[in-house]
């Protein structure tokens, strides 16, 4: 039995992938509407929200309702780091990789063979790269990977951390 006025929570955790601050964490009832906002930093600009690695809104600021029965979600706040005079627009000829909560992110490299390699030299991934800013489920276990995207544009090739 439940006292008087019980009322169930859920707890919501935001995380941010660096480049910005998310904002919107905490433990909500049921039935009351959760509003997580996205604050970039100079030079960085907000890419999307993440929830079990799915990309669930590219709006800095989302809101939903918990669903019942569930005790904890957590989201993610991706930001991507623009090297331009203004801050906003990204080089339209910049390549760029990134990872973060079980994603991988490629930028302006379509048409390109992608190979993730581990530090130790076993290839994990190898894939086709399908447009200019997508988002790829990957599995990756900590540990140090090196990208390498050859195509049509040339070579890019890259080393990122996967951290436990």
């Amino acid at each position: 039995m439940f006292e008087e006025g019980y009322r169930d929570k859920v707890k919501v955790t935001v995380l941010s992938s660096g480049g910005g601050h998310a904002l919107g964490g905490g433990e909500y009832d049921y039935g009351t509407p959760v509003r997580l906002t996205a604050v970039a930093n100079s030079g960085y600009s907000f890419t999307g929200w993440i929830r079990n690695g799915l990309q669930v809104s590219v709006e800095d600021e989302y809101e939903f309702m918990p669903n019942e029965g569930s005790r904890e979600s957590s989201y993610l706040a991706l930001f991507t780091k623009w090297r331009t005079g203004n801050g906003l627009l990204p080089p339209v000829a910049e390549a760029g990789a990134s990872y973060a909560d079980g994603l991988l992110r490629l930028v302006n490299l379509e048409g390109c063979m992608i190979t993730v390699t581990a530090a130790t030299g076993r290839k994990v991934l190898q894939m086709k790269a399908g447009g200019n800013d997508e988002l790829y489920p990957a599995a990756l276990p900590a540990g140090i990977y090196i990208l390498n995207a050859a195509g049509g544009k040339g070579r890019y090739v890259t080393k990122f951390v996967v951290r436990q």
